[in-house]
């Protein structure tokens, strides 16, 4: 049997034992800790008695492999723990083959190695819980904000809409809605203002968000609103929203507001490109 359909079926086979890719979430990796000292204590408990199989190390190891990479932290028995899994696929070609002694003995030792390292890096971090709904990928527009744009239009904004963006999508993802709202349109504020100067050579003096609206409002009173400014009158709203401190945004109105942003910054970047 080819080496990588045999280690797809012994995970397939132990899915049910261990969370599955969805289930994951950045909080789970305290139980990393946990899975290990359970591997541990599997191998020391069957050691003497009876023969230990891959198949009753490999998914501990392969469960641990992915909350590790699932995290929103980077912990560095990451790569340790990926190279004793390599091992053993270089090592056995079977889930039932019989894992040398030698070979266990030194794996109860690194896992001890791991668990000490592990607690080390938790004790040090701030560890902060990821809201996972909604259609966007909260973890990865925390851990990579500007992954929701274009490579060229990220690269275009400023640096103040970038940093506006960057904090709208990580409280969007700690469940901050208001804040995040609220971010997001200061960031197509900024990219409204070089629009309207890119297209009458006229600056808008600097004012709050409703003075920006107002002058684009009154610019396009009796014409044809250009392409870009499509969604002024959604953006419009939501500001009034969020400057109301008796009403916060649901989460589809905090979510569709970063997404309108998103698309109103890509249009004005390709008016003025």
């Amino acid at each position: 049997m080819d080496e990588d359909s045999t280690y797809a079926e012994l995970i397939e086979e132990h899915a049910d034992n261990f969370p599955n890719d969805h289930d994951h979430h950045p909080i789970n990796s305290y139980s990393v800790g946990w899975n290990l000292g359970r591997l541990q204590g599997l191998i020391i408990g069957r050691f003497t008695h009876e023969q230990i199989t891959v198949d009753h190390v490999y998914p501990h190891l392969h469960h641990a492999q992915l909350i590790s990479y699932d995290s929103t932290q980077t912990f560095g028995i990451t790569e340790s723990i990926d190279e004793a899994m390599d091992e053993i696929q270089s090592n056995y070609s079977e889930s039932d083959d019989v894992m040398n002694e030698d070979e266990l003995r030194d794996l109860v030792e690194r896992i001890g190695e791991w668990s000490d390292e592990y607690s080390s890096e938790l004790g040090d971090m701030d560890v902060v819980s990821i809201v996972d709904k909604g259609i966007i990928d909260t973890r990865q527009i925390f851990r990579d904000p500007d992954s929701i744009f274009d490579g060229d239009v990220w690269d275009w904004l400023d640096d103040l809409p970038q940093q506006n963006l960057r904090d709208s999508c990580k409280t969007l993802a700690l469940d901050m809605r208001t804040a995040s709202t609220f971010l997001a349109l200061r960031s197509v504020e900024y990219c409204l203002r070089n629009w309207y100067y890119e297209e009458t050579g006229e600056m808008i003096e600097e004012t709050a968000w409703g003075g920006v609206m107002r002058k684009l409002e009154d610019e396009y009173e009796d014409k044809k609103r250009p392409p870009v400014l499509s969604n002024l009158d959604y953006l419009k709203d939501k500001r009034n929203g969020v400057a109301h401190p008796e009403k916060s945004p649901s989460w589809d109105e905090a979510e569709d507001t970063l997404l309108t942003v998103r698309r109103t910054i890509t249009e004005i970047h390709e008016s003025v490109k």
